[in-house]
């Protein structure tokens, strides 16, 4: 007997057991061995002859569990400002890094409140065990920060339709 039909994480091994006490083996692929290890999902069969000369057969499917793929993008922030990530869909989460600008390290939906410019990860997981992983950076800029404010703006209206302005600080 080789089980129920199984999932396993993506680049996952199985190692498929007929069992021990027959007196050949047959797989699918003509290999001839009680055990046989599939590396790749599909339909795996084998026959066994018993010592009574009867041969029976079992058959088991091997899908795999393929995660998305996160890409999360680089982000340019001000200081003082956050960034709000929200990744779902997942069975376990892990962000990094663990220093406080991360409101819950273990949420599917994150703030992220950086004091300075800081390379963060998230690590994803299925139920199977799988995971995916993702970096990006948040980067505290002053260059798009930088407002200029105008205290003093003046506004000429001319009979025809035209405007002029100048502004002083």
């Amino acid at each position: 007997d080789l089980g129920p039909d199984i999932q396993v994480c993506e680049n996952g091994i199985f190692e498929l057991n007929a069992g021990d006490g027959y007196v050949s083996y047959q797989w699918f692929d003509g290999s001839m061995d009680s055990t046989y290890t599939a590396y790749t999902s599909g339909t795996y069969w084998v026959d066994v002859i018993d010592e009574c000369g009867f041969q029976q057969s079992d058959t088991v499917i091997i899908t795999l569990d393929t995660l998305d793929i996160i890409n999360q993008p680089d982000f340019q922030i001000c200081l003082d400002d956050s960034v709000v990530i929200s990744i779902p869909g997942y069975d376990s989460y892990d962000w990094f890094p663990k220093d406080g600008t991360i409101d819950c390290d273990t949420c599917g939906t994150v703030t992220i409140n950086p004091t300075n410019t800081n390379t963060y990860t998230v690590v994803v997981g299925s139920s199977l065990g799988c995971f995916a992983v993702d970096s990006f950076d948040i980067t505290i800029s002053d260059i798009i920060c930088a407002i200029t404010v105008l205290q003093d703006v003046t506004v000429f209206g001319g009979s025809d339709g035209s405007a002029s302005a100048s502004a002083s600080n």
